[in-house]
């Protein structure tokens, strides 16, 4: 379209690039999930938010969303997540789990 509400923020967008990307983190968890608004860390800066999270059982980990600074949204990037009162590791991975061919069992 030649003119719509919003067009402006969009062309400033493609020229400029994204800040943010939203990534999926694999947290270590073992007694809390992080689960909305957590701090996300890599060398000891704040660089996101997480913005909804839960334990896997069958995965054996949480699972977390995380809006993130797009220099460290790679996969592989190793990060840290304000659980509680401590820093958990955790690693952006590729893509959201699941099981396209639904080969695992269902509970």
């Amino acid at each position: 379209k030649d003119t719509f509400r919003g067009k402006d923020a969009l062309v400033r967008q493609r020229e400029n690039g994204l800040s943010t990307k939203l990534v999926t983190l694999q947290v270590e968890t073992v007694d809390a999930d992080a689960w909305m608004n957590e701090g996300v860390y890599h060398d000891g800066r704040l660089v996101g938010r997480v913005t909804s999270g839960a334990t896997s059982h069958l995965l054996g980990h949480c699972i977390s969303m995380a809006y993130v600074e797009a220099g460290v949204a790679q996969s592989g990037t190793t990060v840290e997540v304000q659980v509680l009162e401590r820093r958990i590791p955790a690693t952006i991975i590729k893509d959201s789990p699941y099981d396209p061919q639904n080969k695992r069992p269902r509970a």
